[in-house]
């Protein structure tokens, strides 16, 4: 009889404890990033730069971070309609944030506690007439070329008041065209340009302009709703990634 009357407290906590383990006290943290290697923010085979420090800022709280590459526009849509929790190396954008929080200070964003910046140069032809010294464009008589899609490049060259062309996706396709005069300057990422400019196709064939074009800081960016129930565990998050920036310089 005594054995009987303890079943009930028994099977009370043993049902307690399949519920906190199914609140579970490591979280799972979904975060998109772009399906191609994006050095030195994420990559597909070993994990880049970025994903190591959200790992182990994650990871250092008992909790889990599963990365899934999608096309980025996909990414992008699917943090603002809580698909994801976050997206890696998305760039600030005003039109995000009724849906993405990024890290901020005073009101503004945070470039301290971005994962870093994307730096964009202007590239031509060797011999070529045209240029760019840094606040505006000389000599050229066709449209700047830049990779379609990347917003920000496209209202630089809007605000400089300069014809530009909307060119192709990826950074390789608009360097052929430069090779088959189709534009005399092109506006691309650094980092694309020391992926293949030892390639027998481009070597000695472009110059980059001294001046430096843009950077575009990039960021964790947290779904509202997701970030708007534990607001410190993101800005313990963003905090980590300032820190390790600190560090790596």
């Amino acid at each position: 009889m005594q054995l009987a009357g303890r079943i009930p407290s028994f099977f009370l906590l043993f049902i307690s404890l399949i519920l906190m383990a199914g609140d579970g006290y490591a979280r799972t943290l979904n975060v998109c990033i772009v399906n191609r290697d994006h050095q030195p923010f994420s990559a597909l085979d070993l994990e880049a730069q970025g994903q190591r420090w959200v790992r182990s800022a994650i990871e250092g709280v008992h909790d889990q971070v599963v990365f899934h590459p999608v096309p980025w526009s996909r990414c992008v849509l699917g943090v603002r309609k809580g698909d994801y929790d976050a997206s890696l190396g998305v760039a600030f954008n005003e039109e995000f944030l009724p849906e993405v929080v990024y890290p901020a200070k005073k009101g503004r964003v945070d470039t301290t506690r971005s994962l870093g910046s994307l730096s964009f140069v202007v590239v031509g032809r060797v011999g070529g007439g045209a240029s760019w010294d840094g606040a505006n464009f000389y000599g050229q008589t066709q449209p700047v070329l830049y990779n379609s899609g990347i917003v920000a490049v496209a209202n630089k060259l809007a605000s400089l008041d300069v014809p530009r062309s909307d060119g192709p996706k990826q950074p390789l396709d608009l360097l052929r065209m430069l090779l088959l005069d189709r534009a005399e300057l092109g506006v691309v990422q650094l980092n694309s340009l020391n992926e293949v400019w030892s390639d027998d196709e481009f070597k000695g064939k472009f110059k980059i302009m001294n001046a430096p074009f843009l950077e575009i800081p990039l960021y964790i960016g947290v779904n509202r709703a997701i970030y708007e129930r534990d607001p410190a565990y993101f800005d313990a998050l963003w905090d980590h990634i300032g820190r390790m920036r600190a560090n790596n310089k």
